[in-house]
């Protein structure tokens, strides 16, 4: 049943959509006037989905602060989901500041890529309040759309065409596999709601003991192994690369960035408050083994990159593996642990990707390969220092963001006598040897030609400045950081109290 009532739990998804349809409405009514001149430009329509990302910022703070099931249970508004999408609504904002130098240096002239990023982000809301699965296989599909029409927006490169084609049909078998579970969990138990099927889990406790509990158990496998695909974890990791590389610069950051709050936000809320009782039997051996896959496959697949945005797909392989080594616990520290780990995880990339697009060479041309970095210290000091700075973050030395987010990491899974400890610390120190090799070829390794040097855009220099004063500060404010997660979330409440 629906109330009206139910509209101010729903404010920043309207507003979205309206925005939306507002920005294409105003486009299309700018491209055709006489002579099909196109008044409304790329850089306009991110001026003003800026704006539009402020006002949704603001709804957030206005929003009732009560949890609630809405829509007829298929919606639901929490802090932890309003945290999440938070998260993405400034992840999406570090991109188009991004954009502004970037759509100017490649003369991108097209209004429709900041809208089609902000319909991703309008699909990843939804999949954080998702209660029913038809909804979150719509919301996944409206997310999972923009991406591919993303991957293939630079329309005269063959490599971005061939991502986005790559995209497409490996991402249209994972959507299968997840609409395919849901028709098997319908099936099984005659409804899509989650909380429906929660109870069902509940009183079919011994899940092997007829057909019917079966078939609801591998309709699940189905779900969870659709939603690994959509992170970018080990197996169903062999498309980021491809895709990383041929999509254009700030295509790569919008993927490395937005989506993934919104797919770790379900499986968080889908494993803890729902189905936590099979946990240990079930999900967290599945998530431990595609995170220890993740990790290893991330770290030594890194070791050999000389493309820096292969380097950066096989790093987020290796980032996904942490959380999910820290989720696989199932304890409140690892939760906990993985929360922490995604704010850290934005802040260093909004570095990686700010260097990369606002570092160029000769005549405007940008960096792509490692020998781009080459003593760059030489024309680029600052940047250099910065960058340095988050690559011994990530690296994880104390006492960087990096090295604590890894700490809890590693904390969560010293409570249990594991395998997964040990595996992480050896991961981490690989890690470091091709983090090193960045910082390396910034400082040791000469130049065979020097180039015109390109100011680095001022909206950047500020984005990557702030990202790293978070980086330094980051241990003075442990204690608070720590309170405010927990506070933002309600898994840990229900589930943990007792």
């Amino acid at each position: 049943m629906f109330f009206i009532n139910d509209l101010k739990f729903v404010q920043p998804e309207i507003f979205v959509s309206i925005s939306i349809l507002i920005l294409l409405v105003v486009g299309l009514s700018s491209s055709a006037k006489k002579g099909g001149f196109q008044k409304f430009s790329a850089l306009e329509c991110v001026i003003m989905s800026l704006l539009v990302l402020f006002f949704v910022f603001m709804l957030f703070d206005f929003q009732p602060s009560v949890e609630v099931f809405l829509l007829g249970t298929q919606f639901s508004n929490s802090q932890s989901a309003s945290y999440l999408k938070i998260c993405s609504v400034l992840a999406l904002i570090s991109v188009f500041i991004f954009s502004f130098s970037y759509f100017k240096f490649e003369l991108v002239r097209s209004f429709e890529l900041p809208v089609i990023m902000i319909s991703a982000l309008l699909g990843a809301f939804f999949v954080l309040s998702s209660i029913d699965l038809v909804l979150l296989y719509l919301a996944l599909e409206l997310q999972s759309l923009a991406s591919y029409v993303l991957a293939a927006s630079k329309r005269y490169s063959n490599l971005s065409t061939e991502a986005g084609l790559r995209y497409f049909i490996l991402g249209s078998l994972s959507s299968a596999f997840i609409l395919l579970g849901i028709s098997i969990i319908y099936g099984c138990i005659g409804s899509t709601n989650i909380l429906e099927c929660a109870i069902f889990f509940e009183s079919k406790w011994s899940l092997l003991e007829n057909l019917t509990s079966a078939g609801f158990l591998f309709g699940v496998v189905l779900l969870i192994s659709g939603l690994l695909f959509k992170l970018s974890s080990a197996p169903f990791h062999s498309w980021v690369p491809d895709v990383y590389e041929g999509s254009s610069t700030i295509v790569t950051a919008f993927f490395a960035l937005v989506p993934k709050f919104s797919i770790f936000g379900f499986m968080f809320f889908f494993i803890y408050d729902f189905f936590f009782q099979f946990g240990a039997m079930f999900w967290f051996p599945v998530l431990f083994t595609s995170g220890v896959l993740s990790l290893y496959f991330g770290t030594f697949g890194a070791l050999f990159q000389s493309s820096i945005k292969r380097f950066l797909a096989y790093s987020t392989i290796s980032h996904v593996g942490f959380i999910l080594l820290s989720i696989s616990e199932g304890t409140n520290t690892g939760a906990i642990a993985a929360f922490v780990y995604l704010v850290v995880y934005l802040f260093i990339n909004i570095v990686f990707f700010g260097v990369l697009i606002g570092v160029r060479r000769g005549y405007g041309r940008k960096m792509e390969n490692l020998s781009d970095l080459c003593y760059l210290q030489r024309s680029y000091p600052l940047v250099s220092v910065i960058l340095a700075v988050n690559l011994f973050s990530v690296a994880g030395i104390p006492p960087l963001a990096g090295f604590f987010s890894k700490y809890y990491v590693l904390m969560s899974l010293m409570l249990f006598p594991c395998l997964s400890f040990f595996l992480a610390v050896l991961a981490s120190v690989v890690s470091c040897a091709y983090y090193i090799r960045f910082v390396k070829c910034m400082y040791f390794v000469e130049r065979r030609q020097w180039e015109k040097i390109i100011i680095m855009p001022y909206e950047i220099a500020v984005m990557i400045s702030v990202a790293t004063l978070f980086n330094l500060t980051f241990f003075l404010f442990l204690d608070e950081i720590g309170l405010s997660v927990a506070g933002y979330n309600r898994i840990f409440l229900a589930i943990f109290a007792g």
